[in-house]
């Protein structure tokens, strides 16, 4: 029994390993587990013909998002990411827009260039913010009990003037006392895709209901080159390969008038049938 303990312990040891030595050498697709046998995996090539207009609903609410906040930027090899000091007098979460339930804002990173794909474009930056359902209390118990545990934000950045938000990320890399709004790592029309997928790096757990804002934020390339410059210069770039859809939809949500909303649906319905 004893024998069984020791190797069931190594195999964990291994296993938990085997996902903290990951890179993107391969852009994931060396990586092991549910990375290669799921079903439902992310990122995504989000085909904007083929997706499924929803014009009912409540739409996307933001808590908090517009109070400034002090945030910690720490920065390694994987990914660029931003965590929240610990406040619990500032709740940021989302609710509406499809989502049951509500969800609390953990953290915000970056991948460069963009890990979702909007008719085969790849931006040069996404930024990812990651909410837990509020029920579990953290990210790992939403990602472990539940396939809609975690909801995701995915803001992609276009290549054109330098964007003042970033350049306070910039600032907090370097070591200095930073403030943010998380409104401003979104674009002003809240207009989205929406499908259901996975995290997009190790472990890969089929947990995440992601919302890919259809519009863009700007970004200069000096900005581009200052992120990459906190990474090891044989990474070259922080995505992973798109992924089968398999049987999934992808949704498109909207929340203009009632009447464009159905005009958009008839003329998708028809390019589907077309």
């Amino acid at each position: 029994m004893r024998s069984l303990s020791v190797v069931l312990s190594l195999l964990l040891v291994a296993a938990v390993k085997s996902q903290e030595n990951w890179n993107y050498t391969r852009k994931g697709d060396d990586w092991e587990g549910v990375c290669q046998t799921g079903i439902r995996q992310s990122p995504i090539n989000i085909l904007s013909r083929w997706t499924i207009p929803r014009f009912a609903g409540l739409p996307l609410r933001l808590s908090n998002y517009d109070q400034e906040v002090p945030v910690t930027v720490t920065v390694d090899q994987h990914h660029f990411t931003i965590r929240i000091d610990p406040d619990p007098s500032v709740r940021i979460a989302i609710s509406g827009g499809g989502l049951r339930g509500n969800y609390v804002l953990q953290s915000a990173h970056f991948h460069y260039g963009s890990e979702h794909l909007i008719d085969t474009k790849r931006y040069a930056l996404e930024a990812h913010l990651v909410h837990y359902r509020e029920i579990y209390g953290n990210r790992t118990d939403a990602a472990t009990n539940d396939p809609e545990g975690i909801a995701v934000l995915g803001t992609l950045y276009c290549e054109a003037t330098a964007n003042s938000n970033l350049e306070q990320v910039l600032q907090g890399a370097n070591g200095e006392q930073v403030k943010l709004r998380f409104r401003d790592f979104l674009p002003r029309n809240l207009d989205f895709y929406r499908y259901q997928g996975s995290l997009t790096t190790p472990p890969c757990s089929e947990a995440v209901v992601w919302t890919v804002f259809k519009n863009s934020l700007p970004i200069s390339q000096q900005q581009v080159d200052a992120i990459k410059g906190n990474f090891p210069d044989d990474v070259t770039s922080t995505y992973r390969n798109v992924q089968r859809l398999n049987t999934r939809r992808v949704e498109r949500w909207g929340f203009r008038s009632g009447f464009q909303s159905k005009v958009d649906f008839l003329k998708s319905s028809l390019n589907i049938l077309g």
